[in-house]
């Protein structure tokens, strides 16, 4: 599998136990993420408790970090790119939390529509045994799962300068 080519910034490419992702140093926040979603991962994600804590990632540089304080009183959710929601144990539950793994988002898309996607995704079809996952915050997307249409674009949010999606 290639990688999509990313012009003029420096990225580092990171991999969890079930998902990796691209964090840019521009935006201090992953491009795109990407995960092998198949149908024992979501019945044991079922079954994880959600204790995760939004934590920044160590493994990164602190030019590439985004910290905590980048979204208090930003008026942002962090929003997941992997959803916390897919993942099968503790361990990779906390992983998700990294904020190598999140982006600025608006309430109501992180609440509402994005939340819906990532819901619509887990329950997948009959006939898919794993679904090829991947979540690009500087693209514009549009899924239709069970009825549900939810364009996404990239924006700056006033506060902070990074990408958000925004219905």
């Amino acid at each position: 599998m290639s990688l999509p080519a990313v012009a003029n910034q420096k990225t580092a490419f990171l991999c969890n136990n079930d998902y990796a992702v691209l964090v840019s140093e521009n935006t201090k926040s992953p491009l795109w993420s990407a995960e092998n979603l198949t149908e024992e991962q979501i019945e044991a994600a079922r079954q994880t408790a959600r204790t995760g804590h939004f934590i920044p990632d160590k493994r990164l540089p602190s030019s590439m970090q985004a910290m905590l304080s980048d979204y208090h009183g930003s008026g942002y959710d962090r929003g997941h790119m992997t959803p916390s929601g897919d993942e099968p144990d503790t361990r990779s539950q906390n992983q998700s939390f990294l904020l190598s793994n999140i982006v600025p988002q608006t309430a109501a898309l992180n609440r509402g529509a994005w939340e819906g996607v990532e819901s619509a995704v887990r329950g997948g079809g009959p006939t898919r045994k794993a679904r090829y996952l991947s979540s690009q915050a500087l693209a514009i997307i549009r899924m239709k799962l069970n009825k549900l249409s939810a364009p996404i674009t990239s924006q700056s949010p006033p506060s902070h300068g990074r990408p958000f999606m925004t219905p």
